[in-house]
């Protein structure tokens, strides 16, 4: 290893521990993890944490820390994640992969199955055949080739989706795709978010945390795609354990599984 090198990093290292160890929430929490399941409106939740230091999705792009004034933001490395040096972190790696410290804040936001699913087929049919897309996701070229389990039609999308990510909500908190298991882990969270909800979801989260988060939609696809009745019915029976999930977790957290 370069000497020069390493003693930046080790230097990088206490600056980022510094300037953390002043970061206080309400209840003594030193820092905000969001486990960040993918079409559920966490780019968004996100994007309300990084404007706090008037970055957006693009300027945050593909680094792994960027600090702006006293705001420290990290994503995707469970290395820097697990080290909690920063203000606020979020990342795709599930919550079994993770050792947070003590005194995180942890977030999470769920989605109706079907319709997680659906968005994220729009979201693989938008990177592979919209040419503006290259330009646009910071994570292109690793989403492209995710996207050719989307094969010639919806059906096909299924049977070759693997299974973590077809029922990414349950493996997000359970390794074995256990339902009781990721039930309690996701109520152990701080806070428990939902897309159908996550105006009024993030406007309570401001003023448990006492942050001025501001909505903010910085991502949206609009791929137009066509499924049959029969394909949807199959999704349904695909995703018929993440419906039970989702449906435990709002019992034991005393939501309307109607709302």
């Amino acid at each position: 290893m370069d000497i020069k090198a390493g003693a930046l990093g080790i230097l990088n290292r206490l600056k980022l521990k510094w300037h953390t160890s002043r970061y206080r929430f309400p209840n003594n929490y030193r820092r905000i993890y969001h486990y960040h399941i993918r079409k559920s409106a966490g780019t968004s939740l996100n994007s309300a944490f990084w404007n706090l230091a008037g970055l957006t999705f693009q300027d945050i792009g593909r680094q792994p820390v960027v600090h702006k004034g006293k705001f420290i933001f990290v994503r995707h490395s469970k290395k820097l994640i697990n080290r909690g040096h920063y203000f606020y972190g979020s990342s795709h790696n599930a919550a079994h992969k993770l050792s947070l410290p003590d005194k995180t804040f942890t977030i999470t936001i769920l989605r109706d199955p079907l319709k997680r699913l659906l968005s994220y087929y729009r979201y693989l049919s938008y990177i592979r055949y919209d040419p503006l897309a290259s330009a646009k996701e910071p994570f292109f070229q690793e989403v492209y080739k995710e996207s050719k389990c989307l094969g010639g039609s919806f059906s096909e999308f299924l049977e070759k989706l693997h299974k973590r990510r077809l029922i990414s909500q349950l493996y997000m908190f359970s390794e074995t795709y256990d339902i009781d298991e990721a039930t309690e882990r996701i109520v152990q969270c701080s806070a428990v978010c939902f897309t159908e909800t996550f105006s009024s979801d993030l406007a309570h989260l401001s003023q448990r945390l006492k942050l001025s988060l501001v909505e903010n939609r910085d991502r949206s696809f609009k791929q137009a795609v066509e499924i049959s009745a029969s394909d949807l019915a199959l999704a349904r029976d695909a995703l018929a354990d993440e419906f039970q999930l989702i449906e435990q977790v709002k019992k034991r957290l005393s939501i309307s599984t109607t709302a």
